[in-house]
């Protein structure tokens, strides 16, 4: 269950952080969040779908932020938790679609 928590912990983060500072603040809280849970995920050789996952989009957002250096950071913020909020709901969907639901690997560990 611990497993579980970390991996959206970096989720939690972004959603905290850009309500609080800017939609970089956010990305930032993000990014430096899913490294350390994939990071504690690999060393304990327990890699989980959301631990990439999270990796990825944050890193993916940073980029796009990067290069795009948008004007209107308020509308990027909401339209960047809009879509995180779109990423987890199409993995979750995607992962039960599959036939491999995302919990099941916590759930093979936990048993």
């Amino acid at each position: 269950m611990t497993d579980l928590i970390w991996s959206f912990s970096p989720w939690l983060a972004f959603l905290a952080a850009t309500r609080i500072t800017s939609v970089y603040g956010g990305v930032a809280a993000g990014v430096a969040a899913a490294a350390i849970v994939t990071g504690r995920a690999v060393a304990r050789r327990r890699l989980h779908l959301l631990d990439a996952a999270g990796l990825c989009y944050f890193l993916a957002l940073g980029a796009v932020l990067v290069a795009t250096h948008p004007g209107h950071l308020e509308l990027w913020s909401r339209y960047a938790q809009a879509g995180s909020h779109a990423a987890l709901t199409v993995i979750v969907f995607g992962s039960v679609l599959v036939g491999h639901p995302f919990t099941e690997s916590y759930a093979r560990q936990a048993a």
